[in-house]
């Protein structure tokens, strides 16, 4: 059961309905590391990473036994306009265990990084937004919603790929304000969380994490721009069976969890457009929140 694997297909998902991104001129870009996917990017932009695996040491067993994908895609060095596509992360909650006191959060243990489960939300906020912006000052929260359509697509994937355990999903948007480097930045940020909640166990996993941000003053041109980015992401299909095979290989089973195919595409693909939906409707109504 690689259940990270539906992340990479979700890149895909997370579409919004927001004004054309004017004149930009777009390019064509490969991943550079697999060629997982290809995607268009504004000519002269940088982008930075691509698919990669992690090893042991950096965040557990758990964690080294998956496909990451960490990619960046930001106008200048300083990464002023920013689109950030990060990897998921297996997680353990230990503060109910008696042993809980030795494995502080982040640290490793039983094969993955110790931290209290989370909501999507609260996880943007105390993990993602430091990590991505140690220098934030004065942040401010501006709103955040819920993406019920995201949950749904992530549960039809997990039956896609054969995932029969009770897991539970939740998906949130959240705006934030703050102050980096003398300059007030707007940010735009989603992620989802898979919970064995119901299993009795600590396990808990973020998904699908993104984060859009720029100047606040230049934020309404730049969202759609990053849209684009998001929208024309597409997934190597030949590459996806081969990382799934991988994967199951390196976990010592093979269980054959991804049946490629035609319907199996179009069921991606009527996931996607769910997904498409839903944070279509979410970002109009945030951004009509927030401006």
């Amino acid at each position: 059961m690689h259940r990270s694997l539906r992340t990479i297909l979700l890149l895909s998902c997370l579409a919004g309905a927001l004004p054309a991104a004017g004149q930009t001129k777009f390019v064509k870009y490969v991943e550079r590391n697999q060629k997982a996917f290809t995607a268009q990017v504004p000519a002269g932009w940088k982008t930075i990473g691509g698919v990669t695996h992690w090893g042991p040491d950096a965040a557990g067993a758990l964690n080294a036994t998956e496909a990451k994908v960490e990619w960046t895609v930001q106008n200048n060095a300083a990464g002023s306009i920013r689109g950030m596509w990060l990897p998921d992360v297996q997680f353990i909650d230990m503060t109910a265990s008696p042993a809980g006191g030795a494995f502080p959060p982040g640290s490793q243990c039983n094969g993955c990084l110790s931290m209290p489960r989370m909501g999507p939300a609260n996880y943007l906020l105390q993990v993602i937004l430091p990590r991505t912006s140690p220098a934030a000052q004065n942040v401010r929260v501006l709103s955040q919603v819920a993406v019920p359509e995201a949950e749904a697509a992530l549960n039809k994937l997990r039956a896609l790929m054969g995932v029969t355990l009770p897991l539970v999903y939740q998906a949130s948007l959240v705006a934030v304000e703050y102050t980096e480097g003398g300059v007030r930045y707007r940010q735009l940020m989603f992620a989802a969380v898979e919970d064995s909640i119901k299993l009795g166990v600590g396990l808990w996993k973020s998904k699908s994490t993104i984060t859009f941000r720029a100047p606040a003053a230049q934020f309404a041109k730049a969202v759609p721009i990053l849209q684009k980015v998001q929208n024309s992401i597409q997934i190597n299909m030949k590459w996806l069976q081969a990382e799934v095979r991988a994967a199951e290989e390196r976990t010592g089973t093979v269980a054959g969890t991804f049946k490629h195919g035609r319907d199996t595409d179009a069921d991606i693909l009527k996931e996607r457009q769910r997904t498409n939906d839903g944070i279509n409707r979410q970002i109009q109504r945030l951004l009509i929140q927030v401006n």
